[in-house]
């Protein structure tokens, strides 16, 4: 099996190596604490996100110098084009 911290360890080297990196995340996720952490906000060049990310959050994301673009809907927004 493999650990956590392993796991983590992956994505830092993948950041690492990386010309860009990019998260992608549901709006949730920010906020929230973390046993782990794999990389600081600084290190990442954008964060893809859903429509639900309060401009607060944005705001501080974009402050730290990422990039945030959001797609599609939000997840705890109803689409009142499903019926």
């Amino acid at each position: 099996s493999v650990s956590v911290d392993e796991h983590a360890g992956v994505k830092r080297r993948m950041i690492d190596l990386a010309d860009n990196a990019v998260l992608l995340a549901d709006s949730s996720k920010f906020g929230t604490k973390a046993a782990i952490f794999f990389a600081k906000i600084e290190d990442l060049d954008s964060i893809i996100t859903d429509t639900g990310i309060n401009s607060a959050m944005r705001g501080k994301l974009e402050k730290s110098g990422v990039r945030v673009e959001t797609a599609g809907h939000s997840p705890r927004v109803k689409d009142k084009r499903r019926t």
